[in-house]
């Protein structure tokens, strides 16, 4: 249920967009000059940030009214802790993560500079089979650390002990987790297919599948049951998702760096948040 103050956070997505694009649209009509459609622009930004800040302002504001199933500041509150006293521990797991990551492209540098450079230029260029399979190893691998990301982030949401080596303990479960993301994919696809707004509530309705994996159920088991965890809960999800969303982008704009915090941050709050909601349920 939407309280007053997330009704207000709406209302600031909705109503000043809608109304720059009428302007936009009206001064290009009377032909304004470039200096005034620049005047524009910069105003535009300027809007943008102000419903930006008073967003936040009023989505933890209303956190704390009604009969929410989800506290957001509580979420971001155990992930921040969490993220302050394992630091050392993500900064090892973000630097494994990332040299993974990289391994193709290095590759790819050194055994084929000339075919990198081919493929800049001609867009029909095929990489070398060698590359190719070095690649395809090395998104499995991705993948594996994918869900050892999610398994450390719940492990820690459920106050238990996670270790480096869960980066690569879910390769049991890549299968269960390749094809439920391609289903979620899918799901999501034909949402947005479908005026775009049931794409968005599938989005959330669906995105607890791979802690749901984790814990042992199939694909599509693990969809049906996230459907019900979220019952209720899908508009403090997506004013959540929006949070988080801000907070990886603050630690993007702090040069990168910053990264290195929010990414724990935000994966602990999430899994902290399916902890809570599944707790209020019965699957």
């Amino acid at each position: 249920m939407l309280n007053k103050y997330k009704k207000i956070v709406l209302g600031l997505w909705i109503v000043p967009p809608v109304l720059m694009i009428i302007i936009s649209f009206i001064l290009g009509f009377l032909g304004a000059s470039s200096n005034m459609m620049a005047v524009f622009a910069l105003l535009s930004v300027i809007v943008f940030l102000v419903c930006f800040i008073f967003s936040i302002i009023f989505i933890l504001k209303g956190d704390d009214v009604g009969d929410s199933r989800l506290r957001m500041k509580e979420a971001i509150r155990f992930g921040w802790e969490t993220a302050k006293k394992k630091f050392w521990f993500f900064f090892g797991a973000i630097i494994i993560t990332m040299i993974i990551q990289f391994i193709p492209n290095v590759y790819n540098s050194i055994f084929h500079p000339s075919k990198g450079v081919a493929a800049s230029l001609d867009m029909y260029a095929l990489p070398a089979i060698d590359s190719m399979i070095i690649s395809l190893i090395f998104w499995v691998i991705g993948m594996i650390i994918a869900i050892g990301w999610i398994k450390i982030a719940l492990k820690l949401a459920q106050g238990e002990e996670a270790k480096i080596s869960d980066l690569f303990s879910g390769w049991k479960l890549f299968f269960h987790y390749l094809f439920g993301s391609i289903l979620y994919g899918l799901i999501v696809i034909a949402g947005i297919i479908l005026l775009v707004i049931p794409g968005i509530i599938w989005q959330i309705k669906f995105s607890f599948f791979p802690y749901l994996i984790l814990e042992g159920n199939g694909p599509i088991q693990a969809l049906k049951k996230s459907s019900i965890i979220t019952k209720g809960a899908k508009w403090d999800l997506f004013f959540f998702s929006f949070l988080l969303g801000m907070i990886n982008l603050l630690g993007a704009v702090l040069l990168l760096v910053g990264m290195l915090w929010t990414i724990p941050l935000v994966a602990v709050a999430m899994a902290y948040a399916y902890v809570k909601l599944k707790s209020q349920v019965r699957i």
